[in-house]
C-alpha cells in the first residue's frame, strides 16, 4: 500500500498497546505502519458510517411520531 503522497505521521502509544499492534500486524502479514493506516481508516469509516446511520435514525423518529399521531387521529375520529 505504497503511497508516494502519504504524509509522515508520528505517534506515542504505550508500550504494551505498541505489542498488542505487532501481534496482530504480525498475524495479518502487515508490517506496523500498515497495521495502523488500516486501523485509521477503519477507524474513519466507523465514524462516518456512526453519523450516517444518526442522521438515518433522528428521520425515522420523527415519521414514526408522525404516524403514531396519525393513527391517534384515525382511533379518535372512528372510535376504535
Amino acid at each position: 500500500m505504497k503511497d508516494n503522497k502519504a504524509i509522515p505521521l508520528t505517534i506515542r502509544i504505550q508500550p504494551h498497546i505498541f505489542e498488542q499492534i505487532k501481534k496482530m500486524a504480525h498475524s495479518n502479514n502487515l508490517n506496523v505502519s500498515e497495521q495502523m493506516r488500516e486501523f485509521i481508516e477503519k477507524g474513519l469509516n466507523v465514524e462516518g458510517h456512526k453519523k450516517d446511520i444518526d442522521f438515518i435514525t433522528s428521520i425515522i423518529r420523527q415519521e414514526l411520531i408522525k404516524s403514531k399521531n396519525h393513527v391517534w387521529k384515525l382511533r379518535t375520529a372512528t372510535g376504535i
